[in-house]
């Protein structure tokens, strides 16, 4: 600490009482380095007489320190002072001593300023010169400031006597003074010196006037009395005093002329600064309201673009967290759309050719249309008489059939739309089409009641009429092509013998029946309609219902899986449903807000899409029900298609439009794999071989590495580790040799021996919330809530140190060198040294921390917080927290480096997995999930990224996720639309403003 020395400079420290002890050091150490602080020590009653000596006291400051406390953000007394030190414009330096409490406010300059951080955890003198160094900065000028105010203050309660006012060099002083103020940002004239140093400048301006006139008159006196005398040089003289005069005037009226100028660009800059500061707080203000209509418009179904144009909107006004969150989440479930046509009527059904080239649709518009795949361009139209209801390519795709109201099925080339044969069934409605497996026969279902079977093998030979005794709207042929499913208005269902030419009685339901589909195997038949129940039955010569699900309202559609094992319901209850074909049950339930129509299932069985009278188009995670992919249509969306990879869907919809989107993000999972019970972690093994699983099964199957893009249930893994209570966190040694899970709630851990199959088993004798391996696979620590971390030795298992933290322990990491343990507890990080037992570091952050983590080349230190920010520290500076911390939009769950360090990898309790790249600072992709993330695990190549939730681990394929950085958030999220806002839109939400175009690649919405 500096000598003591002659004061340089002038502070008011403001403080609560209940901090007296650092204000009392706080003033001693800037006494000793030569400033000098004026305290209230004692306590000054709310009075005038505490308003006089406080106002004293602040006008003769140079500076203003505010120690930020909880404390004295809640005091009245701190308040007042804080006001009156902004009133006469002081520099402000907050000091940070105690963070705020959650929750707390804060005046907001404090907040919009630069803090001196003088915590408990901080390096108090380093601080101190921090904050000498911003007290003495600009000194000269802040010096002159306390200088005149408290000079116009005097003037000011004299009551403006000229006898206080500026003369001279003084005068000439202030207002070079006051013209600098607009020089540098932070210099702030009161309005009052400005009137101080104007007046004074009227007044000289007048002493120079008067001095001038009293010259002249003395003047003309003197040559009155010498006139005789001195008549010659008279002459000269008065020459010489006349131009004198006219120097004095013209010097006289420039210094006016420089101090109005002075008063006047004064004033400018107030004014100017005053005005810059309302249109920011405007701006501002208009993008936290964009951001707020954003979050709303993002939970309504339908109305994910407006959200993510409002969010855009957001973003370009002021950048925040939210709106970076709206857009970022929206992106993450919205593909990018590839082409928008119309057919010009509603879209009754879409069917794809055998090769996968083109696509077909049927239309209300009396046409049937053919379009590629890849960018939907019309290839042809075809006319029928009325709206056509279905189309059918034949096997080889050199033809299709489409049929309608019109009751007719006509056969168009597929290579040119040339008519190859008309049916006419006599004008009654055909509502539905399909082929046999082999593309030999065509089944049309007929509203007259009857079913006609076309010999696509012989053109020119009569159809083949099956009869019933209501209307037909469903026909089915079984994948083996033996069967003919049949669904009625009238409730029955029927099982057709195709080559025998019998029938038997299926499933009978209460009302029409609108849906039915069989299962891969041909054993299974299941139908479904107005009765709001699912019936299936055995596909046999007795046709034996055997199970029936009831759903909340119609059922439109039934598809089933390509492996056959489960199916799917799609129902005017807003639900669609996975079923288990053996048992009937329930697996999974996905929600719309509206009738669900349509739907699809990718021919991997990954995917199902969906739409519906919602107004969107969905795309859902077979196996866990999370929602992946969200389209807003604007309209009904009455058909819906992928193509044969699964990264194209095909949207159709009751005003025509057929929209092409790419799906090809689904891609980038590679596989999942289902178990019984909840999921707690899945973790590679650092030599790449195996991947370790622990559930609610209680116990941990391993799966191997080679086989774990097929395998696609818990059976099929291999069961090592059976536990007496639930687990929680997993981890391996890195020399492959063990592996270990935490059984919290039975204090201990659980060890399992590769190499001997052994079980090692820990007792912490209090709750275990986190262990780790040391580096050199010697030791292993235990974080209990008795806040020990216990150090064991891997090969006896017996507890050979221990160190005692002061609070109970949440987690723990080691270093990659071994010489540190990092210790997570409530609002603060321990870093212990593993030798001495010593803390080296304390990282001080309000919230939790249950994940933490160092990255393989120990340079970074990742923790995050159970208020949703992930805090990266410098390892290599002292632990010391970077700008770039990383924000998620829920609690952390898990959280891990990749191999090389270079990308940071998050669960979240907000359904999403992130990855943010460290160097940069930012995220850069989000995976959607259906439930908490619990466990993120990168490969040992890095390339392919485990996640769980609920009952599924899925593999990630790395490379292939789509990566968006900060800079290109808002290309992005336009990428991702179809239109801008229409003008109703606009008026409704920005009512009064001039439209304009948020994206501006993108047309206006019709």
């Amino acid at each position: 600490m500096a000598e003591k020395t002659e004061a340089t400079s002038s502070v008011f420290i403001s403080y609560s009482r209940r901090n007296k002890g650092f204000a009392e050091k706080l003033n001693d150490s800037l006494d000793n380095s030569g400033i000098d602080a004026w305290v209230d020590w004692e306590g000054i009653p709310l009075s005038s007489d505490w308003m006089d000596e406080i106002t004293r006291a602040i006008e003769g400051a140079d500076a203003f320190l505010f120690i930020i406390t909880p404390d004295s953000l809640a005091s009245e007394v701190c308040g007042e002072e804080l006001e009156l030190g902004l009133k006469y414009n002081k520099k402000l330096v907050p000091i940070l001593h105690i963070e705020p409490e959650k929750g707390s406010t804060m005046h907001e300059s404090l907040a919009a300023t630069n803090w001196v951080y003088m915590r408990e955890q901080d390096d108090y003198d380093n601080a101190l010169l921090g904050l000498i160094e911003s007290i003495q900065t600009d000194l000269g000028w802040v010096r002159e400031h306390t200088r005149l105010l408290v000079r116009s203050k005097e003037w000011d309660d004299k009551g403006r006597g000229n006898s206080f006012l500026l003369q001279g060099d003084d005068l000439n002083e202030a207002e070079t003074w006051m013209v600098e103020a607009a020089d540098k940002e932070g210099r702030e004239v009161v309005p009052l010196q400005g009137e101080y140093i104007q007046a004074s400048r009227q007044l000289a301006t007048k002493r120079q006037r008067s001095l001038l006139i009293g010259v002249s008159a003395a003047l003309v006196v003197s040559i009155g009395l010498a006139i005789f005398a001195l008549f010659q040089r008279g002459v000269a003289v008065e020459q010489t005093e006349l131009a004198l005069n006219n120097e004095a005037a013209a010097h006289t009226q420039e210094a006016i002329a420089v101090a109005n100028e002075h008063a006047r660009a004064t004033q400018q800059v107030i004014a100017e600064k005053n005005e810059a500061e309302a249109v920011q707080n405007e701006i501002v203000a208009r993008a936290q309201r964009a951001a707020a209509e954003a979050r709303i418009y993002q939970t309504e179904a339908g109305e994910l673009d407006i959200s993510t144009l409002l969010a855009i909107d957001s973003w370009q006004r002021s950048p925040s967290f939210l709106a970076e969150d709206i857009l970022r989440r929206n992106t993450s479930v919205s593909p990018v759309p590839i082409a928008q046509v119309s057919q010009g009527g509603r879209v009754w059904r879409i069917k794809r050719s055998p090769d996968g080239v083109h696509f077909a649709s049927a239309g209300e518009n009396a046409t049937a249309c053919l379009w590629t795949v890849d960018d939907a361009e019309q290839k042809f139209c075809v006319e029928h008489d009325k709206a056509v209801y279905d189309i059918v390519f034949s096997k080889e795709g050199d033809f299709f059939m489409a049929a309608g109201k019109d009751g007719t099925v006509r056969l168009w080339d597929a290579n040119d739309g040339a008519l190859i044969k008309s049916y006419d069934f006599g004008g009654t409605i055909i509502w539905d089409l399909d082929m046999n497996p082999d593309g030999s026969k065509l089944a049309a279902a007929r509203e007259d009641g009857s079913i006609s079977i076309i010999n696509l093998n012989d053109l020119e030979a009569p159809p083949q009429i099956w009869e019933h005794d209501s209307a037909v709207y469903k026909v089915v042929f079984s994948p083996d092509g033996k069967w003919l499913g049949v669904g009625t208005s009238s409730g029955e269902t029927y099982l057709w013998n195709v080559d025998d030419v019998y029938y038997v009685s299926g499933a009978t339901h209460n009302d029409e029946v609108y849906a039915l589909d069989f299962s891969f195997d041909s054993k299974w038949m299941v139908t479904g309609g107005a009765d709001s129940v699912a019936r299936s039955s055995e596909v046999s010569r007795r046709g034996t219902a055997r199970g029936s699900m009831t759903h909340g309202d119609w059922i439109e559609f039934i598809d089933f899986s390509p492996e056959g094992n489960w199916f799917v319901t799609a129902s005017d209850d807003n639900n669609l449903r996975v079923w288990d074909v053996e048992t009937g049950i329930e697996k999974l339930r996905m929600q719309h807000d509206g009738f669900v129509l349509r739907m699809d299932i990718t021919d991997n069985g990954g995917w199902i899409a969906s739409t519906g009278y919602d107004q969107t188009a969905r795309v859902w995670n077979a196996a866990s029900g999370s929602e992946m992919i969200h389209i807003p249509i604007g309209t009904r969306g009455t058909a819906i298609l992928f193509n044969e990879e699964g990264t194209r869907l095909i949207v159709g919809d009751d005003k025509g439009n057929i929209t092409l989107w790419d799906t090809s993000v689904l891609l980038s999972r590679l596989n999942y794999i289902e178990f019984p019970e909840l999921v707690r972690g899945a973790h590679y093994s650092p030599n790449g071989e195996i991947l370790a699983v622990n559930t609610d099964e209680k116990n941990v199957r391993l799966f191997p590495v080679e086989d774990i893009l097929s395998v696609k249930t818990a059976a099929e893994g291999r069961e090592i580790l059976p536990t007496k209570g639930l687990t929680y966190d997993l981890a391996y040694s890195s020399d492959n040799k063990w592996v270990a899970v935490e059984e919290t709630r039975e204090d201990k851990i659980r060890l399992y021996n590769f190499e001997t199959e052994e079980i090692l088993i820990l007792e912490h004798g209090a709750k275990v919330y986190g262990f780790a391996f040391s580096p050199d696979n010697t030791q292993v620590v235990t974080a209990g809530g008795d806040s020990f971390i216990r150090i064991w030795d891997l090969e006896s298992g017996e507890e050979i140190d221990s160190i005692e933290n002061p609070a109970p322990l949440q987690s723990v990491a080691y270093h990659p060198n071994g010489k540190h343990l990092a210790a997570g507890m409530e609002n603060k990080i321990n870093i212990w040294d593993v030798e001495t037992k010593e803390r080296v570091a304390g990282l001080f952050q309000s919230g939790e921390y249950h994940n933490i983590a160092y990255s393989p080349d120990g340079a970074w230190f990742a923790a995050g917080s159970s208020e949703g920010i992930i805090y990266l520290v410098s390892v290599e500076h002292n632990y010391s927290f970077t700008d770039n911390f990383l924000r998620m939009n829920g609690q952390p769950y898990s959280l891990t480096f990749s191999p090389d360090g270079k990308l940071l990898a998050g669960g979240s309790s907000n359904y999403f997995a992130y990855l943010w790249d460290v160097s940069l600072g930012q995220e850069i992709s989000r995976i959607p999930h259906s439930d908490v993330v619990r466990s993120v695990s990168f490969s040992p190549d890095g390339l392919e990224l485990a996640t769980v939730a609920r009952k599924i681990v899925q593999i990630w394929d790395i490379p292939a996720l789509p990566v968006t950085t900060t800079d290109a958030l808002v290309d992005t999220a336009c990428s991702h639309l179809v239109s801008n806002l229409s003008e109703i839109e606009w008026e409704l939400i920005y009512s009064g403003d001039e439209y304009r175009l948020l994206c501006p690649d993108l047309e206006m919405k019709k």
